[in-house]
């Protein structure tokens, strides 16, 4: 009597994991592309909306405003935009959150495939005047530069406070 043992040959494996190998190997190129971009648009709606909380609380609410990098979410730090940035209520006026100072937003960026920058005339940060909204000497651009320079983009600050979105120049 003959007996069939089920399984598979080694030739069937190894044909297998060769076929899985090769579909690996088209897959992550694709997926690490859409994470990309999906950082992209994330962090270009996160400072847009932060411009636009941060001018409009300025506004309403008729006390200076400031957007800086933050590495902790509570503090201003020196070029940390890559991590994130907060808006606050800057009641003295020197462009540095203190304890007494409420905070607007603490947004959290931790970019993995691009990095976020400020640029402006001698400032690490933007500054809303009361009641016009107007940002104080800190018209400038936010250039994120991302390791695919297809998904690299510019937010283009006005004397006005508007923001528009542009295709970056700065990135090396």
């Amino acid at each position: 009597m003959l007996k069939f043992y089920r399984g598979f040959t080694l030739v069937e494996c190894l044909v297998t994991i060769v076929v899985i190998a090769i579909l690996v190997a088209v897959a992550i190129p694709s997926f690490q592309r859409d994470l990309m971009k999906k950082e992209m648009q994330s962090s270009q709606i996160k400072v847009q909306r932060a411009l636009q909380l941060a001018r409009q609380h300025a506004m309403s609410q008729a006390n200076h405003v400031v957007i800086c990098n933050s590495h902790n979410g509570t503090l201003c730090s020196s070029n940390h935009w890559t991590q994130g940035f907060i808006v606050f209520v800057d009641i003295n006026k020197n462009r540095q959150r203190e304890s007494n100072e409420s905070l607007v937003l603490g947004e959290a960026l931790n970019l993995k495939y691009g990095q976020l920058s400020w640029g402006s005339l001698n400032r690490d940060n933007l500054s809303f005047l009361p009641r016009t909204g107007l940002p104080l000497g800190s018209n400038g651009t936010f250039s994120y530069c991302a390791q695919n320079t297809q998904f690299s983009y510019s937010i283009v600050v006005s004397h006005m406070g508007h923001s528009r979105i542009a295709q970056t120049q700065r990135c090396p």
